[in-house]
């Protein structure tokens, strides 16, 4: 599977979040930016809210890294089969944000947080599908 090309072009979603009960519908899309980096971008439609991340893409592995370039997550690819499982924990402070990415096929992945902390303790789903 060639990574450069999946993560590439316009996508909508869907994000689930448990606490507070919400349901966002948006748009995303991966574009190169003017310094030749992947940048990855996600607005809300029917609910305000944005993300902007830099995608860094190696030939089995990549990165996600947030806005100031600092790791966020980082996936290793062992086999190229769908659907692809791939997962990673960041820990921020005292809290740690599981991370499950998965690639279905060449349309569609979806990115399950499970967040955990003294104050916190929720999920969010979000599912991605590439449109045409």
């Amino acid at each position: 599977m060639n990574l450069d090309h999946f993560f590439s072009g316009d996508w909508t979603f869907i994000k689930k979040i448990s606490t507070p009960d919400l349901i966002i519908e948006g748009k995303a899309a991966f574009k190169i930016d003017d310094q030749g980096q992947k940048v990855f971008k996600e607005e809300g439609m029917s609910y305000e809210c944005y993300q902007h991340y830099f995608y860094q893409i190696q030939e089995n592995s990549f990165s996600i890294l947030k806005f100031d370039h600092s790791v966020l997550h980082e996936f290793e690819l062992k086999d190229h089969s769908f659907p692809m499982i791939l997962q990673h924990t960041h820990l921020c402070g005292q809290d740690s944000y599981d991370c499950k990415f998965t690639i279905f096929d060449e349309k569609r992945f979806d990115i399950f947080y499970d967040i955990k902390g003294p104050k916190k303790n929720y999920t969010i789903i979000t599912i991605y599908q590439k449109e045409d």
